[in-house]
């Protein structure tokens, strides 16, 4: 209970840290761009990558600890994935460590299902190892969940001895297809690169205006 509380409780101050922080920069900047006269579409250009940059790094973070709820039948962008494995069936399993949740695919790449993994935000491991069955290892708690292969969880143990490090599923590291404008929403990495480059793109133009 205490520690459902904890997580709860974290889940409420991201929410509330993340949308803080979007909202205040929307607000800061539309007040400096109404105020300039030259290079305004470069700015809006920039701030336009800042938000799209923080929503995505928000929206995954939000989505891992389970704050943002998405249906089965949404993917969500997947981009460059590790540990991707097949099943016996043909079917690919697609492990979204930076999201939380693990995506169905077939064997020509068409999204089928995904579900939220309750690995606390951290990293997990799929395997597997029977028809129809797909088994889930978490790094935080040592948690083994087994799903069917639409998402029915049929079995959640805890914890388990060997690390999440020794669990070789053999799986592949792999492009799964995403529509280039979602990459940002895909990795964390990217996400926070386009700020960067939104930021640094409002002080150049600053600079230059000076």
């Amino acid at each position: 209970m205490a520690s459902l509380n904890m997580e709860s409780l974290f889940g409420w101050v991201a929410t509330t840290f993340a949308v803080y922080w979007i909202v205040f920069f929307i607000r800061g900047f539309l007040k400096d761009y109404r105020g300039r006269q030259n290079f305004g579409w470069a700015i809006l250009v920039c701030g336009a990558l800042v938000v799209i940059g923080a929503v995505g790094f928000f929206g995954q973070m939000l989505l891992a600890i389970d704050v943002i709820k998405i249906p089965k039948s949404v993917e969500w962008p997947a981009g460059y994935v590790k540990g991707v494995i097949a099943t016996q069936e043909g079917l690919n399993v697609v492990p979204l460590e930076p999201s939380g949740r693990v995506q169905v695919y077939d064997r020509d790449w068409h999204f089928l299902h995904g579900w939220h993994i309750d690995a606390s935000g951290g990293s997990f491991r799929v395997l597997s190892t029977r028809p129809g069955i797909i088994e889930v290892f978490t790094g935080r708690g040592r948690r083994h969940f087994t799903y069917s292969e639409d998402g029915q969880l049929l079995a959640s143990e805890a914890p388990y001895v060997e690390s999440i490090a020794a669990i070789d599923n053999g799986g592949i590291a792999t492009t799964v297809p995403t529509k280039s404008f979602l990459w940002p929403f895909s990795s964390p990495f990217l996400s926070w690169a386009l700020v960067l480059i939104g930021f640094l793109g409002i002080w150049i133009i600053k600079k230059s205006a000076a």
